[in-house]
């Protein structure tokens, strides 16, 4: 049901929308788009500049520098051919399906979903994404990751939204369309990009409570960004989270 799905797309859209609306304004220099349960340092953010630093995309995705053979966690990263086979990055297995691919990587509960790796073979075998094929002829996805937050400077404007519109019309989910949509304005721009830490737990007992975020507060890094924690919790409690994490 795409309507009960709609937040699985709509934050990319939300962005796309925000950075052509703005990109002509002499006032704003880029767009923010953060989940609405996560809490933003804006002191880490900021790195103590003023005014605030605009020149780099800061995200939270896991670093994957797939063409230089690097993977972050090796997690659904794969090369898809519009003929409907699909490579390792590093081309040197082929296989006939991803779930053969990724046999021994099933445990993500949006893994094979028609709003995953469903809706990224359709983006690969599109004719509109010719512009966006590697040198053999494949789309190069390079991973998933936890996608809660971003900032875009304005200038990347229309490569963002060409990029994420591709990802929308095929209904892709915002963690494995804004690693893409970051991959293909890097490779099409002179982009810059700042890694951004996020502070986070998968244990349910804590995930999304206050011993969550005082984990990350006590922790040794400093983190840009806590995810979840959700208002619900009661505005006291989120304000005085946002008050100790900056």
């Amino acid at each position: 049901d795409h309507n009960a799905q709609k937040g699985y797309f709509s934050p990319l859209g939300n962005l796309r929308d925000m950075l052509l609306a703005f990109k002509n304004s002499t006032m704003i220099d880029g767009v923010l788009y953060a989940h609405d349960d996560a809490i933003l340092n804006i002191t880490e953010l900021s790195q103590g500049q003023y005014p605030f630093p605009t020149n780099k995309i800061m995200h939270t995705l896991p670093t994957t520098r797939v063409r230089d053979g690097i993977v972050s966690e090796g997690r659904f990263a794969y090369r898809a051919f519009p003929d409907g086979h699909f490579e390792s990055i590093d081309k040197n297995a082929s296989f006939e399906s991803l779930d053969i691919m990724f046999r021994d990587d099933i445990t993500w509960y949006h893994a094979f979903k028609p709003y995953s790796t469903g809706g990224q073979i359709l983006l690969a075998q599109d004719p509109s994404s010719l512009k966006y094929r590697e040198s053999d002829g494949s789309i190069l996805f390079p991973g998933k990751g936890q996608s809660d937050f971003m900032f875009v400077p304005k200038k990347y404007a229309d490569q963002f939204a060409e990029a994420a519109e591709l990802h929308l019309k095929h209904s892709i989910f915002i963690e494995c369309a804004f690693p893409k949509v970051l991959d293909i304005i890097c490779q099409k721009t002179s982009a810059e990009t700042r890694d951004v830490k996020l502070c986070t737990s998968w244990t349910a007992k804590i995930r999304g409570s206050l011993e969550m975020v005082q984990s990350c507060i006590n922790g040794n890094a400093s983190f840009g960004v806590v995810h979840p924690f959700k208002i619900s919790q009661g505005c006291k409690e989120f304000s005085h989270a946002y008050d100790q994490l900056q």
